[in-house]
């Protein structure tokens, strides 16, 4: 803490509290957070400085690699808060591995009161776990040998988290066709509906707590077709059941021998006021609270942690550098018809959010279609008075032989150009925002044939769209790669403060939304093809991948609080 300084008149002693504050904060900048934080236990005035807040919004931007140009969130107390709400209080440390699944898992995904999350995989099963540490098995189905199927693909809880949707892949040898059951989960994971979805890669979607939406791909000659959109009952009597309510409330016309995939539908009843915030900074952000005992935590690492808590955690050690990018190459096409306007319809209550094709037979564009009050109820009407027979193996009739005429093609609001593969999409918890995984089209030949898919960018963009003015917003979440020539399906998941996405390079990652900057990975030894946040405690993340594992991480102030609770 001192030195011998020699001067004219002799040796003089010189402290280093004898320096200036200034000289001191300039000094602690260079130093990494673990040192700040040692220091900062010396004595009173080395705190003080310590808790400087040009310290920490100097320490944020270079530890995070946020630009000087990025303003702090409107809702954060200070860079010191938010310096810790992205080390501390975001999934970082390996809490949890479980090797249950026998083959690649595929999907992940929570129930709404996060005390629950399922999993599929190519062994041909789907599980639900209680989300509490350690996750304990609640329920499993095997489908594979139950209903033949090759493997499940993904699933869903509904809103009450009562029922999961589960959307699989039926095996009939050379030819692959796609099937959607729903269990009860108050009756001990109960089957109380089975429903088929064609093509197999078609994904189904609540369309309310009650109702789901199943899809089939209708051909009216080789060089014609219709996704038809289909409007079901989610619980009813599978076996004894022989006549059912349904209703075909869309037919989209296909382009390119292509069809419509993916299905979200948002609940835009809760972004239509215009009073709400244009952004996630409507967040809840971390405050002053318990910033002391952030800084001054020990440094000692407890065995278990085996290093989580180092420095070199807070970045993107080891991965892909992240960016952000303006991109002008998203096209948007507003088609009008019957007062179709620029903007969300106050009459809008539901948007129907699915992928088409039109320049090349993979999906690369978004397709919007609003759904309003009227509407709804007129389904809701019809669903109660059309009765379809069942085939004999209970399932829904799917072809135009088993309904009978071609339909009318519905018009399709709104549609995103992405100008490359879709190869995932998520909606923000307040329903806003779309999140689109995209790999570029290398090369765009207008006299190449539409049946053949460009070369597509290693790199997987992430694009981010306004669902209330249906504008794109102008930044890309970029770091994250694919490996193979051939696109899989990559599921992201988004909460009030971040994003996260699968990738083919083995290793997950999550983004900051406000300031959009990559802020760490989650390694795997395979693809990782699921991520999803706990939407009541963003503190835990659950991965899946196709080395069969599924990981839970947890925030470094959880581990602690554990360590704390199982030691001490």
């Amino acid at each position: 803490m001192c030195q011998v300084v020699q001067t004219m008149g002799g040796a003089q002693t010189l402290s280093v509290l004898d320096l200036p504050d200034s000289l001191h904060l300039k000094v602690f900048m260079s130093l990494l957070l673990q040192s700040v934080r040692c220091v900062s236990l010396t004595c009173s005035r080395l705190r003080r400085i310590a808790l400087d807040q040009q310290l920490w919004k100097t320490m944020f931007q270079r530890d995070f690699k946020v630009p000087e140009s990025v303003p702090l969130s409107p809702q954060a107390s200070s860079w010191r808060a938010e310096y810790r709400r992205l080390y501390d209080e975001s999934p970082a440390v390996l809490c949890e591995e479980v090797l249950q699944h026998k083959d690649e898992v595929l999907n992940v995904t929570f129930s709404h009161n996060g005390e629950m999350f399922a999993t599929c995989s190519k062994d041909g099963t789907v599980k639900v776990w209680n989300a509490r540490t350690p996750c304990t098995l609640r329920f499993t189905a095997d489908m594979k040998a139950r209903f033949q199927w090759r493997y499940t693909r993904s699933s869903q809880f509904n809103k009450s988290g009562t029922l999961l949707l589960v959307v699989g892949v039926l095996d009939f040898g050379l030819h692959l066709n796609g099937e959607v059951a729903v269990f009860d989960l108050e009756q001990d994971f109960r089957l109380v509906s089975r429903s088929l979805n064609a093509p197999n890669d078609w994904y189904s979607a609540w369309y309310d707590d009650c109702h789901i939406l199943t899809g089939t791909l209708c051909r009216a000659n080789n060089l014609e077709s219709t996704s038809a959109v289909w409007l079901t009952k989610a619980s009813r009597a599978v076996t004894s059941e022989r006549k059912y309510a349904t209703i075909n409330p869309f037919r989209f016309k296909n382009c390119s021998s292509g069809h419509v995939r993916m299905m979200i539908v948002a609940d835009v009843t809760m972004v239509t006021d215009e009073s709400q915030s244009a952004s996630v900074e409507e967040s809840t952000i971390p405050t002053e609270s318990g910033m002391d005992s952030f800084l001054a935590d020990s440094t000692e690492k407890p065995a278990e942690y085996d290093g989580e808590f180092s420095y070199d955690s807070i970045g993107a050690t080891g991965c892909a550098h992240h960016s952000v990018h303006s991109t002008q190459d998203i096209t948007a096409s507003l088609p009008k018809h019957n007062g179709t306007s620029d903007i969300l319809s106050s009459r809008a209550k539901k948007l129907l959010i699915f992928t088409l094709s039109k320049e090349a037979y993979d999906a690369h564009i978004v397709g919007i279609k609003q759904m309003t009050e009227e509407e709804i109820r007129r389904e809701e009407e019809a669903i109660e008075g059309l009765q379809w027979p069942v085939t004999e193996d209970g399932l829904l009739p799917r072809t135009n032989r088993d309904i009978g005429g071609s339909g009318c093609v519905s018009e399709v609001d709104y549609t995103f150009n992405m100008h490359g593969q879709i190869i995932g999409m998520a909606l923000s918890p307040d329903q806003r925002y779309l999140y689109v995984n995209c790999r570029r089209w290398l090369v765009e030949d207008e006299d190449e044939e539409e049946m053949n898919t460009p070369p597509l960018s290693q790199e997987i963009d992430i694009h981010v769209f306004d669902l209330l003015t249906f504008t794109k917003i102008d930044t890309v979440l970029r770091s994250h790669k694919a490996s193979f020539s051939n696109a899989a399906f990559i599921y992201l998941n988004v909460n009030d403060l971040f994003v996260v996405s699968g990738a083919e390079d083995s290793q997950g990652y999550m983004w900051d939304r406000h300031y959009g900057v990559h802020v760490r990975c989650f390694p795997h030894d395979n693809v990782v093809s699921s991520c999803a946040f706990n939407p009541v405690d963003p503190e835990m993340l659950v991965t899946a991948s196709d080395d069969n594992k599924i990981k839970i991480w947890r925030s470094r102030r959880q581990m602690r609080e554990m360590y704390e609770k199982k030691y001490i």
